[in-house]
């Protein structure tokens, strides 16, 4: 959810954080008002979607990379974004629900931080928090990759599909 973001944008400016700067990529159906409603704002910067042979550097540009989602569906929703933020080694800032499948990913590789859908107030401070403390931002970073590469790794969803066919096969002979 941008609103949330530039919200979040708007606090930061407002308390005179200028080294912190927010970068929004891409070329959505909703890119026209994001750049309208980000016109006034020094702090940010629009711009459309970037070659992949340059996402590397958009990746890296961001301390965290944000994953900003709207409250409701999106439990088991996780943006392919999520994978190449771990692989980057940049620390996560997710504004999910608590009980997502990204809230999880965020908790459980303790490579970043949550804040609620809509609370912009929790966002501003959350990346002012790591705008502070660069050490924080780092290990958050470090740990995401090593988490990215624990659950991606082809060994590991191996193992869980044949877990899942052993179950249902047991389940079937149960039943016959």
């Amino acid at each position: 959810d941008l609103e949330t973001v530039l919200a979040a944008a708007r606090i930061v400016e407002e308390q005179g954080v200028s080294a912190v700067k927010f970068l929004l990529v891409g070329d959505g159906c909703a890119s026209d008002e994001v750049r309208r409603r980000a016109r006034d704002l020094t702090n940010v910067q629009v711009t459309s979607y970037q070659p992949e042979e340059r996402l590397s550097d958009v990746l890296a540009a961001a301390c965290p990379s944000l994953i900003p989602l709207r409250s409701g569906p999106t439990r088991y929703c996780v943006p392919s974004t999520v994978s190449s933020i771990l692989a980057s080694g940049r620390p996560v800032g997710a504004s999910v629900d608590g009980n997502s499948e990204v809230s999880r990913i965020v908790e459980e590789g303790n490579c970043g931080f949550r804040v609620d859908p809509d609370d912009s107030a929790s966002m501003a401070a959350e990346i002012l928090r790591l705008a502070s403390n660069r050490d924080q931002g780092r290990e958050y970073g470090r740990n995401g990759r090593k988490f990215g590469e624990q659950q991606g790794s082809l060994n590991r969803a191996v193992g869980e599909y044949e877990e899942l066919l052993t179950t249902v096969a047991e389940q079937v002979k149960e039943s016959a």
